[in-house]
């Protein structure tokens, strides 16, 4: 996917932090991407979709039946694990939590989940805060993305940790839903205006000229009548996959117990997402007028 400005699906990152939201509604999109391959022959260049994790187009398209069924057999480390596990494995790597973690340590700690894993067949990214394992995308036994998250090292006693880990009320998760449901219908309406909006020259270059600085800038500023209808589509396609998120959100939230910190996280995406769809949409109308 190409890089955008009007891509919108940058705050969802910040939700990995929560095991249950990177698991459940993680393991709803990679059944969402396999649906493709139940559909050839619909016109798709690449009907199977990227069998292959890493490779340019999933490797060799003149047969993609062998890519599937060995896409089927891989243990899927993301699904494998639960909220409990990932809590227990971060426990396990706490020593771990640097950007030059042990691979072995890890490994080994993986081990007693996944017996034949190697160091070789993953990858780490981390931080003070964070540990993001991911399998090499040509691994021919495992798939997939655990991100670990390092607990609080204030003692028990604690005030901010005993108010970060306090389990949540029914109250605030319906407070919580309302938020969601409510940015679902920002992001329905957004996508209607976009569906009624045409390209206006005179008012791009007053753009252009008022907004030297602007982030948005380079992506508009080759912007013509025949390339509109890409900027619109591009922007209704990603905020179809936006409110699709928030939908999952809102069938797994409700199901699970949560803690203050969870939750905070959770508002502070509804947050975040719906002030940078509207700050987008403000910068659209700028370069468009909205049909009579």
């Amino acid at each position: 996917m190409k890089k955008s400005k009007f891509l919108l699906l940058g705050p969802v990152s910040s939700l990995a932090a929560i095991p249950f939201v990177a698991a459940k509604c993680g393991d709803t999109k990679e059944e969402d991407n396999k649906k493709p391959a139940d559909t050839q022959g619909e016109g798709q260049s690449n009907p199977g979709g990227n069998q292959n994790p890493g490779t340019e187009g999933g490797g060799n398209n003149s047969s993609t039946t062998p890519g599937t069924t060995a896409n089927k057999s891989k243990t899927d480390i993301s699904k494998k694990l639960s909220a409990e596990n990932l809590k227990d494995l971060a426990k396990k790597l706490k020593d771990e939590f640097n950007e030059s973690p042990s691979y072995d340590n890890i490994q080994k700690a993986l081990s007693l989940y996944f017996n034949e894993i190697k160091n070789s067949d993953f990858l780490v990214q981390g931080s003070s805060e964070k540990l993001e394992i991911t399998i090499k995308g040509d691994n021919a036994k495992f798939q997939g993305t655990i991100i670990l998250t390092k607990e609080s090292n204030q003692p028990p006693g604690d005030s901010n940790t005993t108010s970060s880990t306090q389990k949540v009320d029914s109250k605030m998760i319906e407070e919580w839903k309302n938020k969601a449901s409510r940015l679902i219908k920002e992001l329905k309406e957004t996508s209607e205006k976009l569906g009624k909006a045409e390209f206006d020259g005179i008012k791009l270059e007053k753009f252009k000229k008022e907004n030297k600085d602007s982030e948005y800038l380079e992506e508009l500023k080759d912007l013509k009548k025949e390339t509109f209808p890409t900027l619109v589509n591009d922007f209704k396609n990603e905020l179809e996959t936006l409110i699709k998120d928030v939908e999952d959100l809102l069938n797994v939230v409700p199901k699970e117990t949560l803690i203050a910190k969870e939750l905070e996280t959770l508002n502070e995406y509804i947050k975040d997402t719906s002030e940078l769809v509207k700050e987008q949409l403000s910068v659209f109308e700028k370069v468009s007028t909205y049909k009579k």
